[in-house]
């Protein structure tokens, strides 16, 4: 008998799409700490991030799967 399999690969994120991920987060723990140091008026780096995370707010209801 002859069995043939098919094998699938699945590929994810490589490490470049890691790279890019890590250095970002890294990039804004550092805005973070720099602006808590300057004790500049957060209340305008709250508004710009509300406004950054405004798009995913609607997009998220839309991905979840039917109940």
């Amino acid at each position: 008998m002859n069995t043939h399999v098919e094998e699938t690969h699945i590929h994810g994120p490589g490490i470049p799409t890691f790279v890019r991920v890590w250095a970002a987060l890294l990039a804004m723990t550092a805005i973070e700490v720099f602006l808590a140091y300057m004790q500049t008026p957060m209340l305008i780096f709250c508004i710009v991030l509300m406004l950054i995370f405004l798009g995913d707010a609607y997009r998220i209801p839309a991905m979840r799967p039917p109940v």
